[in-house]
């Protein structure tokens, strides 16, 4: 009868898990890291996918191949992240509350956690797929030996998803490589009959494809994405890295925003009790490790992690794969215990034994930080989905019903370019491959913007590079004055035109807000949408509006 009802209790949640998604994605609007995606999958040629775009945007190409069918075949972009969401973080939230070895209010609460509710089932990311992927390696890590396969594969896709998965997964390998050659240790026959061994023929095969997806993001020189262009120095990276990103996964939130590890400024009164409990985390995952002889399997991953991390690139979202890989972790060590060790600390407790009473101690600390968990992420997943349904995260659907319902496809719209720091530090360098409104583009036909790639429309999406080419503003400037403007900057003007243009020339339209969601801050943004004055008349639906002087509000 207890089996029946708790069978009925993980058929309710996961249900409730699916309407959550399906419902929140009615008023999610996409923002700019998923259009970017959508974007490759539906211009790019396959050719580009495999040996061009990785370099500029450090992802091997999985996730745009499978967004590709759906995007070529005119599936409608928010229709089609829906499906794909519900797909893999449906399927994570089935195997968690079906699959897992945790206890029953574990299982049907972690599906509604921040990174499995909100932050990648909601926003459709490859880290939903990680975390799956994460999931999937948890359940076929116990059979390895005996049945390699499943698990090699899991690797293999993660290696060819994410940067961060080659790291992982590396760690991983080179954990099993040691304890396959420790099982023939003293026999020298043995090292010859590990060279026959099945794991490891299938391990090389692994390495290849791992390689081969490394080569495939090895950035290239001009490249936009590092963290050498921020201020941060390596030892409060590690620092954030080691002890802070682990618990800003499970229960901390200490940059309040996304923002790159470069350009991190911690605030003490936030920082401070996240090293604490980072440390506290640690020590717990560290004496779980160590009871079940999973040192290596802990440290190698982190450390392979956090040390690309350091010196390459991370992002504090990116916290979502130090969860991906605590999940794993606790979930292999839960499923290699053979008792209920609080039953039994709880039975030995009786006999006031102080080392006893200390493991027993140790034990609710434990709960207690579960509970913490628990309560403060799922709480985290309904404030930012209590934000996403009152704010827009991105302007992209305002942005393009305007130029679909007026018919401004055929004008030209200047979308407002990046800068980026010219060496002396100070000077200001228009990016001309960096231009906003690519989150716009997968509800329009083509690619509206004449600066995106000069207007190509194979290349409705943005290439990551740090370039100022004088000829491609030349060719902007040939089109002659803007008729429309999509945000403003009178340097890009004054460059075009050599001072010639001037925003005096436009007049304001609409306001297009933004908020990026982090747990339960947002960042509130925004800019404007410009006519040419002399162009005014001809669209009397348009009325000018002030405008303020953007600036960020986080609360």
């Amino acid at each position: 009868m207890q089996i029946l009802k708790s069978s009925k209790i993980n058929k309710l949640f996961f249900g409730v898990y699916i309407t959550f998604i399906a419902i929140m994605h009615i008023f999610h609007e996409p923002w700019f890291d998923e259009a970017q995606s959508w974007q490759i999958a539906r211009c790019a040629s396959l050719k580009d996918m495999f040996f061009s775009i990785p370099h500029d945007e450090g992802h091997p190409p999985l996730w745009w191949l499978i967004l590709m069918p759906f995007a070529k075949a005119g599936v409608p972009y928010e229709v089609a992240f829906t499906i794909i969401s519900l797909i893999f973080c449906g399927l994570s939230a089935w195997l968690i509350i079906f699959k897992s070895p945790f206890r029953t209010p574990v299982k049907i609460l972690l599906p509604f956690t921040y990174f499995l509710g909100y932050q990648t089932g909601i926003v459709t990311r490859p880290y939903g797929l990680l975390l799956l992927l994460f999931i999937f390696l948890a359940i076929f890590y116990s059979d390895r030996n005996s049945r390699p396969v499943p698990y090699i594969i899991t690797m293999f896709l993660m290696c060819w998803l994410d940067a961060y998965g080659i790291l992982i997964c590396f760690g991983l390998c080179l954990t099993w490589l040691i304890e396959i050659f420790s099982e023939k240790s003293g026999d020298r026959k043995g090292y010859f009959d590990v060279m026959r061994d099945r794991r490891l023929h299938l391990l090389a095969i692994l390495a290849l494809g791992a390689l081969a997806s490394t080569i495939l993001i090895i950035p290239a020189s001009d490249a936009l994405a590092s963290n050498n262009n921020g201020d941060t120095n390596l030892a409060i990276r590690f620092l954030y890295l080691i002890f802070i990103a682990p618990a800003d996964a499970i229960m901390s939130n200490t940059t309040h925003i996304d923002t790159l590890l470069s350009w991190l400024n911690l605030n003490p009164l936030y920082a401070v009790p996240a090293l604490f409990l980072g440390g506290l985390l640690n020590f717990f995952l560290i004496r779980m490790a160590k009871k079940r002889k999973k040192i290596l399997t802990f440290i190698l991953p982190l450390s392979f992690l956090d040390i690309f991390s350091a010196f390459i690139y991370y992002r504090i979202t990116h916290s979502c794969v130090h969860f991906g890989f605590i999940l794993f972790f606790v979930w292999i060590c839960i499923e290699q215990q053979n008792e209920n060790i609080w039953s039994v600390h709880l039975k030995m407790l009786k006999d006031k034994n102080i080392e006893t009473i200390k493991k027993v101690t140790i034990l609710y600390i434990e709960k207690i930080m579960l509970i913490a968990f628990l309560i403060i992420s799922i709480y985290w997943s309904g404030a930012a989905s209590i934000y996403d349904i009152l704010y827009p995260t991105s302007p992209s659907r305002l942005i393009a019903s305007t130029i679909k319902d007026n018919g401004l496809e055929k004008y030209n719209i200047l979308s407002v370019c990046d800068y980026y720091t010219g060496s002396d530090k100070k000077s200001r360098i228009v990016n001309t491959n960096i231009v906003a409104g690519v989150d716009s583009l997968p509800f329009l036909k083509s690619n509206v913007y004449y600066d995106l790639n000069n207007g190509d429309n194979s290349k409705g999406y943005i290439i990551y590079k740090r370039v100022h080419d004088d000829n491609v503003l030349k060719q902007w400037a040939s089109k002659g004055e803007p008729d429309f403007l999509l945000g403003y900057s009178q340097d890009l003007l004054d460059e075009m035109s050599g001072g010639a243009w001037t925003i005096n020339d436009y007049i304001p339209i609409i306001k297009l807000d933004g908020y990026a969601i982090w747990k339960d801050t947002y960042q509130h943004g925004w800019y404007y949408f410009y006519i040419h004055k002399d162009l005014l008349q001809q669209f009397p639906q348009f009325h000018e509006i002030k405008t303020e002087n953007c600036f960020v509000a986080a609360w």
